[in-house]
């Protein structure tokens, strides 16, 4: 059975505002997250192809790599991957996490 929507009449949003609210009502919002953070660390990285399986939940970032000698190069530059992948998240209008400076979105990245 299909969901009936209830349009409400009030003040016009932004349109990162009513993004945000329609990727929550539809509960869409933590998968997309975890996407687009999958998608940071392939570009924040440059291991995508060595990349098998990337798992996010709580702030951390679990990534499956099928080489040891890429995930020992990776390890010694996981901070700044990491402000890489934060600044990505941040600036993307469809990341629905926390904005206001409080917590950020990875605080830190598992290798294995």
């Amino acid at each position: 059975m299909k969901k009936a929507y209830r349009i409400e009449h009030r003040n016009a949003l932004a349109m990162q505002e009513a993004i945000g609210e329609v990727l929550e009502a539809d509960r869409l919002a933590s998968g997309l997250n975890a996407h687009l953070v999958s998608k940071a660390w392939n570009a924040a990285s440059g291991a995508e192809r060595y990349t098998i399986r990337t798992f996010y939940r709580g702030g951390r970032l679990h990534v499956t790599l099928s080489s040891a000698v890429v995930r020992s190069q990776l390890s010694c530059h996981l901070d700044a991957i990491i402000l890489q992948i934060n600044k990505m998240l941040l600036d993307d209008i469809l990341y629905s996490g926390r904005r206001d400076g409080g917590s950020v979105p990875v605080e830190e990245i598992i290798l294995k």
